[in-house]
């Protein structure tokens, strides 16, 4: 979707909503993934430490960083987690130390089936959300995407690559809250018109406040012609941001 010019029927306050919005949001995706940050930084200094005899067990040195991550409430994430590549660990090519909170709130360990041979393995060396990072070397937001097999919802996950060695990748990541970002949309820009949506790269809507456009859906051709304005969500690192806002004309 290409950035249309603002056309005179659009009111110059929308614009200047969809920008007081993308600071807001932007602002807090920032500082997610400065949480996802601080987990590359500490998994590099446990492997680090570790060197080739790391192990799943050496992974647990995490755990109190992700329970710290995920102890604020409000939250932006609700998941924070290491998924490794091949080479990266002595004891196995798959494992994920993910850890997700809870319906009582609380973050534990989330369980995935990582058997090959297993019903309902989760092959997530195969997923996007693993293999932009790694693919591209910088952070990426992937999604909104369904976690078939994950976590079974539509989440964005922030990732972040951390190359141990040559052929020894893995990923560090953190599952946005949905809620809490429906949440501090709507608190911007309200449930009525203008009718505004958040948009992923892909043309996947994010959030929007409008049932003609729902999470995880793509805009239909017949709404890209509606949209009046659109702005793209800032972030103080050039290229992690891909988001944009849209307006959509009355209709």
């Amino acid at each position: 979707m290409s950035t249309p010019p603002t056309t005179p029927s659009a009111a110059p306050e929308t614009g200047e909503l969809l920008h007081r919005t993308g600071e807001q949001l932007g602002g807090a995706i920032d500082a997610a993934f400065d949480a996802v940050e601080a987990v590359r930084e500490r998994t590099a200094e446990v492997l680090a430490s570790s060197g080739r005899a790391a192990t799943r067990s050496s992974l647990t040195a995490l755990h109190p960083l992700f329970r710290s991550v995920l102890a604020p409430r409000p939250n932006p994430l609700e998941g924070v987690g290491v998924a490794v590549g091949p080479g990266v660990l002595a004891d196995t090519d798959r494992w994920m130390e993910w850890w997700r909170r809870g319906p009582s709130g609380e973050p534990a360990f989330a369980t995935h089936v990582l058997d090959p041979s297993a019903l309902g393995y989760y092959d997530y060396q195969a997923r996007p959300w693993f293999r932009a990072p790694l693919d591209s070397g910088r952070q990426v937001a992937v999604g909104p995407y369904l976690d078939a097999g994950g976590c079974d919802v539509y989440t964005t996950t922030l990732t972040v690559p951390l190359v141990v060695a040559p052929g020894a990748e893995l990923v560090v990541g953190g599952d946005l809250d949905m809620a809490w970002l429906e949440a501090a949309f709507l608190e911007q820009v309200g449930r009525r018109r203008p009718a505004v949506a958040l948009l992923a790269a892909n043309d996947r809507v994010v959030v929007s406040n409008t049932a003609l456009l729902t999470s995880g859906s793509r805009v239909p051709p017949q709404l890209k012609d509606a949209v009046e304005v659109e702005v793209p969500v800032p972030s103080r690192v050039p290229g992690r941001s891909s988001w944009r806002l849209v307006a959509l004309g009355q209709r």
